[in-house]
């Protein structure tokens, strides 16, 4: 009995290592992929409210913001080609990735665009070019229309808020939704795999240690985007009302192959801005700046260069 104790004992402390090892060594790689970028780990406090969020280059100012459910290390495949040339600041919303929750509980998006407002107001600039996908879009969209003095420009990969609009199909996801299926709330690995499998045309390659952090780190955050997603949807914001009102120049970038948000939605853009640029990716899905990063950032900067030109 005594032996057999010891073995499991031996055998649970192995196993206790080896998941641990498996943490840490996906915690080297992101570190050594940020470092790559040439993006370093800053933390602020803001109001009560810590803030993490990855910083490199010099220059103006690129505001990158990420969708649900995803953090700054989204941005980390095209900040290097951004970085040479502009500042690049990527946030952890509240809740996300290394930013603890609101301290306020708050996470609709005109929370979280407020949020975002005060976390520009504290990089010392007067203005920034703002980026935002899928969620994020939709915050970006927002804090243009209530801050205009502060967003020099507005880029849109794949935004929230036009899917509802006539004229736009509904995806593979909404469709789900609607019959009362979440995917983007996945309970196991195998739902998990689903997921990505919608939000990738072809999935890019990442290690498989990985690809296990960020299925653990979702899988484990399930109540929390719960509610996450109930307070969005809720209180949903439709950018269609609120485009009149963007008077930054916009990029729209979208997948053509977008299961989560149909690439219907930039047509929807494209008509209610006044300056818009609509760029749709062939063979590309939800998150073109992880799947189609060299195009995404050089239409990026392709876009800049125009409007620093007139």
């Amino acid at each position: 009995m005594k032996t057999a104790l010891l073995v499991m004992l031996v055998l649970a402390t192995l196993a206790g290592i080896y998941l641990l090892s498996r943490d840490i060594l996906a915690r080297v790689v992101i570190r050594a992929a940020r470092r790559l970028a040439g993006l370093k780990s800053r933390q602020v406090l803001i109001a009560d409210q810590s803030m993490h969020y990855l910083e490199g280059g010099a220059g103006e100012t690129l505001v990158l913001v990420h969708g649900f459910g995803a953090d700054a290390d989204n941005w980390l495949l095209i900040a290097g080609s951004l970085r040479a040339r502009y500042r690049v600041v990527a946030p952890d919303l509240p809740g996300f990735g290394n930013s603890p929750a609101p301290v306020d509980g708050a996470f609709d998006v005109e929370s979280q665009a407020a949020k975002l407002s005060a976390f520009i107001d504290s990089l010392g600039v007067s203005r920034v070019h703002l980026a935002g996908n899928s969620m994020g879009g939709q915050i970006a969209t927002v804090l243009a229309v209530r801050r205009p003095d502060r967003v020099a420009s507005l880029a849109l990969l794949d935004p929230l808020g036009v899917e509802q609009e006539p004229g736009v199909e509904p995806s593979i996801t909404m469709q789900r939704l609607n019959a009362g299926g979440n995917v983007l709330l996945p309970a196991d690995r195998t739902a998990f795999a689903q997921m990505l499998g919608l939000m990738f045309y072809r999935r890019p390659w990442a290690p498989a240690v990985l690809n296990r952090h960020y299925e653990k780190r979702w899988l484990g955050q399930r109540d929390l985007l719960g509610k996450v997603f109930k307070e969005i949807t809720e209180r949903y914001v439709a950018l269609a009302p609120l485009l009149p009102a963007v008077r930054a120049p916009t990029l729209v970038l979208w997948g053509a192959e977008d299961h989560i948000l149909p690439a219907a939605g930039a047509e929807v853009l494209a008509q209610g801005l006044a300056h818009c640029e609509v760029v749709i990716l062939d063979q590309c899905g939800h998150l073109p700046m992880l799947e189609k990063p060299r195009e995404t950032a050089q239409h990026y900067l392709r876009f800049l260069d125009d409007i620093a030109a007139r």
